[in-house]
């Protein structure tokens, strides 16, 4: 293991950095190797008596050494692959907005007014029903069914449905969003091929 003590650091690079020991091609300012080069393990200290007991705090220490090199060889390979995968991504968000995927195309007609849908259901019929409510979609209107609901708004973009209890609540939802201009009606718009 490569131990750094305070004379074995010496500026370098114009004094910014520290050299490190374990590159045999930096040599010590003596001109001579820190790295036992006749030793089978490449990395030990020749210089330097072995010691025979390690006291507890250098054992602490070093195993947070050995942590944090760990920690930062993780760090810099989740690096390289965020750095490789970046231009992928901006090419995907530039090509979605360049190209959008196709949907099918709307065109807006005149929905009922909330008098012509309150014909359709005259008082004293369905005052305790459920409704849906559909105000943009493709037919606006109320429905009984939650699937004739789901039929007018599949594939409407930002579609307004909502589930009312009693024809009057329906009826005035209706009413509210009509007055504030929400209420659309959208028709599919058929290609020419």
């Amino acid at each position: 293991m490569c131990m750094l003590r305070p004379r074995d650091v010496w500026p370098c690079n114009q004094g910014r950095y520290p050299r490190c020991q374990m590159n045999p091609d930096l040599d010590s300012p003596q001109g001579t190797s820190l790295i036992n080069q006749s030793s089978p393990n490449p990395f030990s200290m020749a210089p330097y008596p072995a010691t025979t007991t390690a006291t507890p705090e250098m054992a602490a220490l070093v195993a947070q050494i050995s942590t944090l090199s760990k920690l930062a060889l993780d760090m810099t390979k989740h690096c390289i692959t965020l750095n490789e995968s970046i231009p992928a991504v901006v090419a995907a968000q530039v090509d979605a907005i360049l190209n959008p995927p196709s949907s099918p195309k709307f065109a807006e007609a005149r929905a009922l007014t909330p008098d012509e849908l309150a014909t359709r259901f005259p008082p004293g019929q369905g005052e305790t029903q459920t409704y849906y409510v559909v105000c943009v979609g493709r037919q606006p209107g109320l429905y009984t069914s939650a699937d004739d609901a789901t039929a007018q708004i599949s594939g409407v973009p930002n579609y307004i449905r909502e589930k009312k209890k009693g024809r009057l609540e329906a009826l005035n939802f209706y009413r509210t969003l009509y007055n504030r201009r929400e209420v659309h009606k959208l028709v599919d718009v058929i290609p020419d091929d």
